[in-house]
């Protein structure tokens, strides 16, 4: 009998270990989930569409994969821009494919040259307390083309700070998020700063995101539908 409650011990302590190390991901968990998201501008007016679907789940022994489809269209629904992403937790934290702080304008406008892109990625772990400082993260990008000069940009998201956590209603419903503020630093010829505010709920993904320019809002995505197909 003590044996097998020292055997049933040891199992629950497992248990406990392995959910310790559970990631909180912040995506949908279900394959074939679809999430709709509504860009606006700073007056109110729609600019256009991101709709996501979660097309591949992939669990390893150390490691949970979602592969994402994103497809991007503008106001009239029109200029449709393909882009696959990959996330992954393991170990408690929950990686951001940084590819996707690359505008979907930026995509359309390099989609016929080659690029080497080199990067790490965000993370958000799956304890978070408010005040608490994030990784940095970057992403440089080498356009090669027959031009005479390559042309390289860089992304770099530092500030990353966890600002607290808040309920966030919108059409899809009303969300438990944590709010994470960061700037975007953007170098091509020339560098821009944008400060991003975003809500992030665990099992949808992004509930909301405002962007700033010198304190100034520029525009922002509400996440409008989520369904399975």
């Amino acid at each position: 009998m003590k044996h097998i409650s020292t055997l049933l011990l040891l199992s629950i302590f497992y248990f406990l270990s392995l959910t310790a190390q559970d990631c909180k991901a912040y995506l949908p968990y279900e394959e074939g989930t679809v999430s709709e998201m509504v860009n606006y501008n700073k007056k109110d007016k729609p600019t256009g569409k991101i709709v996501q679907e979660i097309t591949r789940i992939e669990h390893k022994q150390d490691m949970s994969i979602f592969g994402v489809k994103q497809i991007a269209t503008d106001e009239k629904g029109k200029n449709s821009v393909e882009s696959n992403f990959e996330f992954s937790c393991k170990e408690g934290i929950f990686y951001i494919d940084m590819n996707t702080m690359i505008s979907e304008e930026q995509m359309s406008a390099y989609e016929d040259m080659e690029m080497e892109v080199s990067m790490t990625n965000m993370e958000i772990p799956s304890k978070l307390e408010a005040g608490q400082k994030l990784n940095d993260a970057t992403m440089t990008v080498k356009l090669i083309s027959d031009a005479p000069v390559n042309m390289n940009f860089t992304v770099n998201v530092v500030n990353r700070t966890v600002e607290g956590f808040e309920k966030v209603t919108t059409p899809a419903g009303t969300f438990d998020c944590v709010k994470l503020t960061q700037d975007v630093e953007t170098k091509t010829v020339f560098s821009m700063v944008i400060r991003t505010i975003t809500w992030y709920a665990e099992g949808v993904g992004t509930v909301r995101s405002e962007s700033y320019n010198k304190g100034k809002l520029m525009g922002y995505t509400v996440l409008e539908k989520l369904k399975k197909l």
